[in-house]
């Protein structure tokens, strides 16, 4: 499972890295919803938002960086939060 999401984590980073923020913001969050305890979670919900930001898609940026920060209060998704709260990207 491992490799499957982090295969899904690199292929947004590829998409953001284009410019092509819509796309990477929709497979970060893909991600998350695909496996939302994944090591990944929290910094793919990070990534999403930022990259909603960048799209100009400020409905799906509030909404992302809710699930973002819901996650971290209630435990969900991966377990170093200390390092998801870094502005990862």
């Amino acid at each position: 499972m491992d490799l499957i999401q982090g295969s899904i984590f690199q292929r947004a980073k590829i998409k953001e890295d284009e410019k092509k923020h819509l796309e990477a913001a929709k497979l970060y969050e893909s991600l998350t919803v695909r496996y939302p305890k994944s090591k990944y979670a929290d910094k793919a919900l990070f990534n999403a938002a930022m990259n909603y930001i960048s799209a100009d898609a400020s409905e799906q940026a509030i909404a992302t960086s809710n699930k973002f920060w819901l996650n971290i209060q209630t435990g969900i998704g991966s377990e170093d939060v200390s390092v998801a709260c870094g502005l990862l990207r």
